[in-house]
């Protein structure tokens, strides 16, 4: 009963969502109509229908008259109160968590109304040559009778063909066998159980957006699918459904090959493009700094990479970042510190490097770029000789054309102490930093842990004094390899993770929030992957890890990313979120839900990786990685596309970007709502 239909299934698995919020218009259910209306009776209704306010009179007479011709024209001798049929009315369901959710779909009921009539033609007239595209979720969308991206006279047509047509509410279906759903609105639903009706009432109808419904089942099924009902017959079946996490089989995109051991990948959007910077030194010959932007929005195709710099040292980790609305960069070339900005939003073209640090006998051997009040910044790492220092620069003007400021060192590490991990954000409007530090004897005898530092001023003219947030007990020895600074609405939190360097299936990784603004208290860290934790499995190795919060009015939720290499020999990139109380932390073992899986089954060895988090939002990953296929490293980039699947001749495809942030806000949602 499948053949010929195709599903995509949205890659976070989460489309629509109960949001419970106040404020939200309530529905009534719509009353059913009189079976056996002769189309004469339609149009003396029609006719009578009073002009709504807020619409020009000629306007509605021509819309009024053209739907009077499109009942005329239907071709039937009654019209019959009845669930839509169209193939345009198929709701798309996700299942998430335990949830099923579905927006309204019911081709001409424009205002949403559960009932396709001569009230209609009010939003019509309202948004009246109005030019999409619409986003499917939206109110202008299901104006757009005909989905051809303008809202006119064309419309007036599908509430002609439907008119009549109601919706009082859905009947959800639940089946273990994938054969029980049915193929259009003439089809049975085989053997399959009716697990509840929703009624039309509890909809949720968010300002400018199509109704949302959600349903949570307690039959537990492996397929689901709703369809609308008028009480009598049942209409157009929802997608299908499939209960559980979704894993997504990604296939990377080959972007630069030959890139050599040690090769990185930063991640970028720039002008609604993905763009990265390359770090290639092929042969283990002398490398370059590249940048290369691709020519679509999603990854697909990719232009030619412009140096920036060479020779490069591949295993110094550059920083990009969009200063003045052009990307920029700042890289370490000969002990030196530069930083250097694109011409234009593209990165077609670059500037002159500059200076931006020589006076060390390192300069940002690692560093963070960001734009701070206005004006490009910059932590990094300093040696001078043996000493390591954390250092903070701002350009002295807004696009970076000089440095003539000493930088403020926020911090010396002497006597063997060393930093290597920083990250560099803005946490309650000022410049923040979250930092390792280690004794350079690797026994573990020592300390390790994790650093805080907070600026005063939105310029970072004066800091905070060091914190630390969390120490590492001495009888767990190993490498702590990255460090995830988030604003979780205006206190700070920090996510790192310790490499076990003699056991790597030992390696555990933490969250921990602060407990005021400044961040000079911290509360307990919290494990959110580790050994004998509910998401690892015996063998498993964590390799890498990136948090970032998605913060909604509700509350906050913290998003992990954990890169996970199995016994098998397999990466496998895990999407898992959690609701966070700044305040009080979180219980990671018992309220995270994986929300994705990433596989990628070739790789033996992942060389270096970032997620993007730009504006709170994880869209894709980069890393370089030799497989059993090849003998040098090659630069894959994985599009993490959000597919929604309506019927075989109207498949969506959801720009990642856009569609990621909503997802993720929806999430939240549900986890701070308990579901």
């Amino acid at each position: 009963m499948l053949a010929g239909r195709f599903y995509a299934f949205v890659l976070l698995a989460v489309l629509l969502v109960y949001t419970g919020c106040s404020g939200n218009d309530q529905l009534t259910p719509p009353n059913p109509q009189d079976n056996g209306r002769t189309p004469a009776q339609v149009i003396a209704e029609i006719e009578l229908a009073e002009q709504p306010s807020g619409i020009d009179s000629a306007l509605y007479e021509m819309l009024r008259a053209g739907l009077i011709d499109a009942i005329a024209n239907r071709g039937a001798s009654k019209i019959v109160a009845a669930p839509p049929t169209d193939d345009s009315s198929a709701a798309p369901l996700q299942y998430a968590m335990g949830n099923l959710n579905w927006r309204y779909y019911c081709t001409g009921d424009y205002n949403q109304n559960g009932l396709v009539e001569v009230a209609d033609l009010t939003p019509l007239g309202q948004n009246y040559n109005v030019a999409g595209p619409f986003e499917p979720t939206s109110a202008l969308s299901v104006v757009d009778g005909n989905s051809d991206g303008l809202i006119a006279v064309t419309d007036i047509t599908p509430i002609g063909q439907n008119y009549g047509n109601q919706v009082s509410a859905y009947n959800v279906y639940g089946s273990d066998l994938e054969d029980d759903y049915p193929d259009n609105a003439a089809d049975d639903n085989g053997g399959a159980t009716l697990v509840d009706t929703v009624d039309f009432s509890t909809g949720i109808k968010n300002p400018g957006e199509r109704i949302v419904f959600s349903y949570t089942p307690t039959a537990p099924f492996a397929y689901y699918w709703v369809r609308p009902t008028d009480g009598a017959a049942d209409g157009t079946p929802s997608t299908l459904a499939t209960a559980g996490t979704p894993t997504v089989e990604v296939t990377p995109q080959v972007v630069h090959e030959d890139l050599g051991m040690g090769a990185s990948g930063n991640l970028l959007m720039v002008d609604g493009h993905p763009a990265l910077l390359l770090t290639p030194h092929p042969d283990g010959g002398e490398g370059e700094l590249q940048f290369q932007r691709a020519l679509d929005d999603q990854g697909e195709d990719w232009g030619n990479p412009v140096t920036l710099a060479t020779p490069f040292d591949g295993w110094m980790k550059p920083s990009m970042a969009i200063i003045g609305g052009n990307p920029a960069v700042t890289y370490q070339q000969d002990s030196d510190l530069y930083f250097v900005r694109a011409d234009d939003a593209q990165g077609s073209s670059w500037g002159t490097p500059v200076v931006v640090d020589d006076s060390y006998a390192k300069n940002g051997e690692y560093n963070v770029l960001r734009e701070i009040n206005g004006s490009p910044a910059v932590c990094y790492i300093c040696a001078d000789p043996v000493d390591q220092i954390l250092v903070y620069k701002q350009a002295d003007d807004a696009l970076g054309a000089a440095w003539s400021s000493a930088g403020t060192e926020l911090y010396t590490m002497s006597g063997g102490a060393r930093t290597n991990m920083l990250s560099f954000e803005t946490v309650d409007g000022l410049p923040a930093l979250a930092y390792t530090f280690e004794d350079l004897d690797i026994s573990g005898t020592d300390y390790r842990g994790i650093g805080y530092l907070a600026a005063n001023d939105a310029d970072g003219s004066t800091w905070e004094a060091p914190v630390i947030v969390d120490t590492i007990p001495s009888a767990e020895t190993g490498y702590l390899r990255k460090v995830s600074l988030v604003d979780l609405a205006g206190i700070p939190g920090v996510g790192y993770y310790m490499e076990v360097y003699t056991d790597e299936t030992q390696s555990i990784s933490w969250f921990c929030c602060a407990e005021d603004s400044l961040g000079t208290v911290w509360g307990e860290p919290d494990v959110i992957f580790g050994p004998g934790h509910s998401s690892a499995e015996a063998g498993d190795q964590l390799k890498y890890l990136t948090v970032f919060p998605i913060v909604i009015p509700e509350g906050t939720v913290i998003g992990v990313v954990p890169m996970i290499h199995n016994a098998d020999g397999d990466n496998a990139g895990e999407l898992w979120c959690a609701p966070v109380d700044p305040a009080g932390g979180l219980d990671w073992s018992e309220d995270s839900v994986l929300v994705a899986n990433f596989l990628e089954n070739k790789a033996t060895s992942s060389l270096g990786i970032n997620w993007l988090i730009d504006g709170k939002q994880a869209a894709c990953a980069s890393y370089s990685r030799t497989d059993a296929l090849t003998t040098a490293g090659s630069l894959y980039v994985y599009m993490l596309l959000l597919s929604c699947g309506y019927d075989e001749s109207y498949t969506i495809t959801l720009t990642y970007m856009l569609r990621w942030n909503i997802q993720l806000q929806m999430i939240a949602a549900m986890l701070l709502a308990g579901g």
